[in-house]
């Protein structure tokens, strides 16, 4: 199952690669065609909320917006990619990293489906829940976490 995370995880830092190398290399035009195209090719409702706000971002890029957007992809793909190579090597940090990050994630998600109650939120969150617990399962077996609490305590 770590391995499987580890993939997830590879697979997240890869696409975000390719979006950050594609923010560098489009221009304004082309991002705003290339989300057209992939809502057409889809075949999703423009209306639809994240049609709709895929499309509203893609309208208002400017070449400032796309470096930033790459620039924060790039950092994101950094540390899921850190992460995937340090659970499949069983590392603790990476596991400290997942749970982390994905309790970040977990606000949001639990918001996108109460705004919006629909399944792919609902799967997102369910999936980005079932990893932390995981992990953090993972973290408690070893003994990480009572180390954690016993240097917090320490310091307080």
């Amino acid at each position: 199952m770590l391995r499987v995370v580890a993939l997830l995880e590879a697979i997240k830092g890869l696409l975000a690669v390719a979006v950050a190398s594609g923010l560098l290399l489009l221009t304004p035009d082309d991002v705003q065609d290339v989300a057209e195209r992939v809502v057409d090719h889809l075949h999703v409702d423009p209306a639809t909320h994240y049609a709709s706000v895929l499309l509203n971002f893609a309208g208002r890029a400017t070449p400032e917006w796309m470096r930033l957007v790459a620039i924060g992809a790039l950092v994101y793909a950094g540390f899921r990619i850190a992460e995937a190579i340090g659970l499949w090597r069983d590392k603790s940090w990476a596991e400290w990293l997942g749970v982390v990050t994905g309790l970040i994630y977990v606000p949001f998600e639990a918001y996108a489906f109460l705004h919006r109650p629909r399944p792919d939120p609902l799967v997102a969150l369910l999936v980005n829940i079932g990893i932390v617990v995981f992990l953090g399962d993972r973290l408690r077996r070893r003994g990480k976490m009572r180390v954690l609490a016993e240097a917090l305590l320490r310091k307080a």
